[in-house]
């Protein structure tokens, strides 16, 4: 059974991960409602975990259990547009455009115009090594799914690691 964390992302996790005081665990069902309670701005929201730990599942049906309350209003941003041709993260790419998404109005292509909350989910999403941990400070909540059985690795392997799911 997988777990659900939501907490405060005062500074970075480190690299495999670090559990923060301030989190608290929530049911998968209550993900929606804990989101909605955020407001009517924009909200960019990072759901992360272990490499096939079902980030991309977990964000899609958030965004389908928000949208069955007000069409249109969720969208995963599809991190495609973001990888080199090696399928790798640009995050100076994906930086610069959740940097830019403005708090209201219509959201920047690729997404739905009316997106109110962007999901966006992967397992690389809050690490603190360069480049990427500029992108932690742009998220205003972090979902981390924990799954059984992942450990984090001695040597630092993302791929191995529990990860965190942080709030803002």
């Amino acid at each position: 059974m997988a777990e659900f964390w939501l907490g405060d992302s005062n500074g970075p996790m480190g690299d495999v991960g670090a559990f923060m005081a301030s989190e608290l665990r929530v049911d998968r069902a209550d993900l929606p409602g804990h989101i909605r309670q955020l407001g009517e701005a924009r909200v960019l929201v990072a759901v992360t975990g272990a490499p096939g730990a079902g980030e991309v599942q977990l964000a899609r049906e958030i965004a389908e259990a928000l949208n069955s309350k007000r069409p249109e209003s969720a969208a995963l941003l599809p991190l495609e547009g973001f990888a080199d041709d090696d399928g790798a993260l640009e995050s100076a790419a994906l930086c610069h455009y959740l940097a830019q998404m403005p708090a209201e109005g219509p959201a920047p292509a690729p997404l739905p115009e009316r997106t109110q909350v962007v999901l966006v989910a992967g397992p690389q999403l809050l690490r603190t090594s360069a480049p990427l941990r500029d992108l932690y400070p742009l998220f205003d909540l972090t979902i981390r799914l924990v799954t059984p059985g992942t450990k984090p690795d001695p040597d630092g392997d993302l791929r191995a690691a529990d990860l965190v799911v942080l709030a803002r």
